[in-house]
């Protein structure tokens, strides 16, 4: 399993989007993006079928670190979080995949 994790531009949105279902057309590959700006927002997207759930590792992580969004299994965007808190969340939504070992906070 490959994740690819990274942050775009408040004027870079569409882009990062793209760039999510981009990612998530791979085998084996989770998409982690972030979006800077006031607020910030969140793409997360897996090859079909993936192991994770993205719409639950969105609420999570939106639970933590505030915003709304939803999804489905595959893909899920989210906004309204506070920039200043975007690469935290990016790296909290990774620690919640089941592969990878829990940071520490």
């Amino acid at each position: 399993m490959r994740v690819v994790q990274c942050l775009f531009e408040a004027t870079e949105g569409k882009k990062a989007k793209l760039t999510a279902h981009a990612v998530g057309k791979h085998s084996g590959a989770i998409a982690l993006i972030g979006v800077k700006g006031t607020p910030a927002a969140l793409f997360f997207s897996q090859t079909p079928a993936g192991k994770a759930n993205m719409s639950d590792l969105m609420k999570q992580t939106l639970a933590k670190f505030g915003g709304k969004g939803g999804g489905t299994r595959d893909f899920a965007q989210g906004g309204g979080l506070p920039e200043n808190q975007l690469e935290a969340a990016l790296h909290f939504a990774q620690s919640l995949l089941p592969w990878f070992p829990k940071l520490s906070e």
